[in-house]
């Protein structure tokens, strides 16, 4: 629930950057198969096929693109498809980056090279190898330095 929360919080920050034509910024949806018809409030039930990896999608005017996954809480990790995917563009030279939001609600960036073999998320870790964002997840121009 906490990172879906958060990712909604990308989202918003996504569309600002679309409207100002600064960047485009999709969300990657898991893959599902439904089964069974849809019930009150068209609600309906599906199983999810396999994983998607990696929560969003990010193209630049300059030519630049990759991908970012969102995280939250003390517990975050990146595993599987994930982590193999951002491993990928980050040795072809694209974009991987993780969104970090502490439970205190900050905001970091950081690549996904020092986030992902790192096992603590403390306030010295994110400082030192993430780009503290503040309260909200406005993170463009601090990619662009990256």
């Amino acid at each position: 629930m906490i990172g879906a929360i958060a990712e909604e919080e990308v989202l918003l920050i996504g569309k600002q950057y679309q409207r100002e034509g600064r960047a485009l910024l999709l969300k990657r949806y898991e893959p599902y198969r439904r089964i069974g018809g849809a019930r009150r409030g068209k609600e309906f039930k599906a199983i999810p096929l396999h994983r998607s990896g990696p929560d969003f999608e990010i193209f630049l005017p300059d030519g630049r693109s990759g991908m970012i996954e969102v995280k939250a809480g003390e517990r975050a990790c990146l595993e599987g498809t994930q982590a193999q995917m951002l491993k990928q563009l980050s040795e072809w030279g694209h974009i991987a980056a993780v969104l970090y939001q502490t439970p205190l609600r900050e905001w970091y960036l950081i690549p996904y090279v020092t986030f992902a073999p790192a096992k603590s998320r403390s306030k010295k870790f994110l400082m030192e190898r993430g780009v503290h964002l503040g309260q909200t997840p406005d993170f463009l121009d601090k990619l662009c330095l990256m």
